[in-house]
């Protein structure tokens, strides 16, 4: 059987996070996430949305049959505020009406943390404080609740980090956490483009790009 891995998705909460999308007529990557009613596109073009939720079945996405309303694509217009530069290989999660979005690149890697309120369609960059990590991008990045967690990424060509930091949206703190390697073996190495996924009360880190030598092609996975 055929699947179409950009139409893999897995569920969290209320909430439904794609994986990365390739916008074929655009030739961009984005970052997409929704929540029962509508579905955000987060990318290097401004933000779009759809109307009705997709309907799904499964963790393969196939679409069920019946009378449901197909979702319709739309761009949000009159946005306000601190617009994020265009960008790719970023993060966002979806906290109540708050999308927020950390990292990604664009002749440089971005550092600033935006958020966007759905409701009132208005960007803007939260006064955050604490151990402010450094930008970077193709990083893991898990909420729960009110915390996010972001592992890893590269934080300028060819240089990658195994930090873990810890975000308290509800405060704007950031906090560089230093948890404990695993007995008889090694702390997970710098990288990028791994999976980063949330269950429970524990963090399930798999897979990647490694890059330990001064080659900053030398990527092995």
């Amino acid at each position: 059987m055929h699947v179409d891995v950009s139409k893999l998705l897995f569920s969290c909460r209320l909430f439904y996070f794609h994986t990365i999308k390739i916008l074929q007529s655009e030739r961009c990557l984005f970052f997409s996430l929704s929540d029962p009613t509508s579905c955000f596109l987060l990318g290097p073009t401004p933000i779009f949305e759809t109307s009705t939720a997709p309907n799904f079945r499964g963790s393969l996405g196939v679409k069920m049959s019946g009378s449901v309303e197909e979702p319709q694509w739309r761009k949000v217009h009159s946005v306000t505020g601190v617009i994020p530069r265009s960008r790719h290989g970023h993060r966002a999660a979806a906290i109540r009406e708050l999308i927020i979005i950390f990292g990604g690149g664009n002749e440089g890697i971005a550092e600033d943390l935006h958020v966007y309120n759905t409701v009132s369609k208005q960007w803007f960059l939260p006064a955050v404080r604490g151990d402010i990590p450094p930008g970077c991008a193709a990083h893991g990045f898990v909420c729960e609740g009110t915390r996010i967690l972001v592992f890893g990424g590269m934080v300028e060509y060819g240089k990658y980090t195994n930090s873990l930091y810890e975000l308290q949206a509800n405060r704007w703190l950031w906090k560089k956490l230093k948890p404990r390697a695993p007995k008889n073996a090694s702390p997970p190495c710098p990288r990028i483009g791994h999976s980063f996924t949330l269950v429970g009360s524990k963090c399930y880190l798999f897979g990647g790009l490694a890059n330990d030598s001064e080659d900053p092609n030398g990527n092995v996975p």
